[in-house]
């Protein structure tokens, strides 16, 4: 995969998970708008820009905002492609949102086609967690690679450090990237040299 540097500091990510458990809120609060106590189910796709700072740089992050409907999934499959990394939310009050991460890393699987970074976030804890301490070890044993963050989009706990870990793991991907393509470039250059 080859990037252009301006590409580095332009990062997609996709916001997936099961409806209600409250994507389109962490949203909200991470673009510094207000939380609202009862929103509307996302219908199609929505979109967020941001702006952050990352290792001195200022990086654009582009955030699409899912639908968790069954009958409306698949369209989120053309997102999945497009994305950077993705970020898988659950609510800790609901343990058939949490059942169902195992079906979207397996989406997350089926529709990128490559490795891409991914976080877990367990969002509205600052209501009574329904997940109980053994499962929830059981699934982190088993996706240890996963980094997962827990958050409230009602009081904001959270959810910077959860999308900056993200964005801050792509950009040094890209970086990489750059950098073995910029070696691989000049390595070719000069042997032509010779």
């Amino acid at each position: 995969m080859s990037y252009k540097f301006q590409d580095i500091k332009k990062i997609s990510l996709i916001l997936i998970g099961e409806s209600t458990v409250g994507k389109t809120s962490l949203m909200r609060v991470y673009n510094d708008l207000k939380f609202e106590e009862s929103s509307l189910a996302t219908i199609g796709i929505e979109v967020y820009t941001k702006n952050i700072q990352i290792n001195e740089e200022v990086c654009s992050i582009k955030i699409w905002d899912t639908c968790g409907q069954e009958r409306l999934r698949a369209l989120s499959a053309n997102y999945y492609r497009k994305a950077d990394g993705v970020i898988l939310v659950y609510d800790t009050t609901s343990i058939d949102s949490f059942n169902n991460l195992d079906y979207w890393l397996k989406s997350i699987k089926f529709y990128c086609k490559r490795d891409i970074p991914i976080i877990i976030i367990g969002n509205k804890i600052d209501l009574e967690n329904k997940i109980d301490k053994e499962t929830l070890n059981d699934f982190m044993r088993a996706h240890s690679n996963i980094p997962i963050f827990n958050t409230s989009a009602k009081t904001g706990k959270g959810i910077n450090e959860a999308f900056y870990n993200i964005a801050q793991t792509i950009y040094n991907i890209k970086k990489e990237y750059e950098i073995i393509e910029l070696t691989d470039d000049k390595f070719q250059n000069d042997s032509h040299s010779c």
